[in-house]
Order: structure tokens, then sequence, then C-alpha cells
């Protein structure tokens, strides 16, 4: 099925996407439906990855045969579910910022269809992983460092949550010098929320120090270092109430 839905995408992968960032999920859903409509029936375990692109343009000019999925309706979440799930994670975050409607559907929240806990984001981290790969490890970084500049908590939790699982969804140490860099950048930012949601999941205290992959006191001293530091050539930034937020927090982790 994922094979047919590529195939399908190529051939309408133009129109669907612009629609798509139009927020026009109903044409969208539609340029997958009118193909899929018209596909012949497929054996079980026949193999269509190799099929060119214009396969479904000839399936369409051939005689008429019964609907492999009769009335197909997708709701926006899952249209947008199939389109999003093959495309990198960094993606996901300039589509976030299209709109109102992007950011409630990825956030999740009021008025979403997805659970307000994590919203369209946390099904996609679920085939997100795992990371096998330097390049698939390195284009995840980046985006745990962007919603850290952002100062976007949410997301932030998101990214965070299957670095601190139990579960071999990313090496131990990339996991954790992940972390250790998120807590340092909050930091200079003065952003205490970001601070926070680092030290919920990879904090001393957190579950997932009982799996070696949390930080240590003394990754709460070298962000408390650098602090110092980032204060004395720039006095103005971040806030001096803002800085006194995020060095008690510092402080207790290191205590």
């Amino acid at each position: 099925s994922i094979s047919l839905f590529r195939l399908l995408f190529t051939a309408t992968g133009s129109q669907t996407r612009g629609a798509m960032c139009s927020g026009d999920y109903a044409s969208a859903s539609a340029m997958v439906a009118g193909p899929l409509a018209k596909v012949p029936k497929i054996a079980a375990g026949d193999d269509i990855s190799g099929l060119p692109a214009d396969a479904v343009a000839d399936a369409a000019a051939a005689p008429a045969s019964p609907a492999l999925f009769p009335q197909l309706a997708l709701t926006e979440a899952e249209a947008a579910y199939l389109c999003l799930r093959h495309l990198a994670p960094r993606t996901w975050f300039r589509v976030r910022g299209l709109s109102k409607g992007w950011r409630r559907m990825l956030d999740g929240g009021a008025g979403s269809q997805m659970a307000a806990q994590d919203g369209l984001i946390g099904v996609l981290l679920q085939d997100a992983g795992p990371l096998r790969t330097a390049n698939e490890e390195i284009d995840y970084a980046g985006c745990v460092y962007t919603a850290v500049h952002w100062g976007c908590t949410g997301p932030l939790t998101c990214l965070l949550r299957p670095l601190a699982s139990p579960a071999e969804w990313a090496r131990r140490p990339f996991a954790v010098a992940v972390a250790r860099e998120a807590l340092l950048q909050a930091s200079l930012a003065g952003d205490i929320a970001g601070v926070r949601a680092v030290l919920a999941l990879h904090g001393p205290d957190s579950p997932a120090a009982g799996w070696r992959r949390g930080l240590e006191k003394q990754d709460a001293q070298k962000a408390l270092e650098a602090l110092a530091a980032w204060e004395f050539c720039c006095p103005d930034a971040p806030s001096a109430e803002a800085r006194q937020a995020v060095q008690e927090a510092l402080e207790d982790m290191a205590r």
C-alpha cells in the first residue's frame, strides 16, 4: 500500500503538494483518491515498486474495473500524514510555519484532529526512527536545535522523548549528546521552559537516567560556566530575570 501511495504521489505530486500547502485538504484527498479508484485490482503479493510513474495514467485509460477502495475519503490528518511521512523531519517544521492550521495539526491542541499531547508530530516520529545512519542523526539533531532556537517547547519535548526511551530508537551516546547541547543552548537563550523540558526528560532524576540516557551534574556545571561567560560577553541578552531562573534550575541540578 505504501508503494502504491508513492506511485500515486509521484503522478499527482505537484498538484497534491500545492493543495496541501494552501490548506485545501479536500482537493488533496480527491487528487489521491481519483487515481486510486481507477487502479485495476492487484493480487496479494504483487510488487508494484518498479512500475514507472506513468503506470497510473495507463491504468486510468484502461477499461474500468472494480475499484480497489470504493468511496475512499481521507480526513485532513490522514492526508497530511500520508504526505509528510515521506519527508525529512526538518520539513515538518517548515510546513508547521505555513499557517495556524498546520501548527495546530502538527502540535496538537484544541481544534486538532490529533491527540492534544503530541499532535501529528508524535505519530510521524514513530515512523522516523530508529535512526540508523549518520545523516539521519544529523538531520534529527538539527530539528532538536531548531526547536530550541525558536523556543518551541512542545515540539522540543516531542523530539526529545524518543531519545529518552529505553528502546533502541537512537544510539545512547547520540541521545545524551543531543540532550546536553539542547540544555546548553536553552540556557544561553534564557529559555527556562526549554531548560525544564530537557531536564524533565533527560535530567539526573528523570527515568532516562536509569537507562543511562540522562544528563549528569557536571553537565549542569558546564552549562553554568557557559552562562556566566555568555553574560560577560553579552550582558543584555537574555534578560536578568531569565538568566536568574535558568541559573537556579541549573544549580538545583548540579547539587
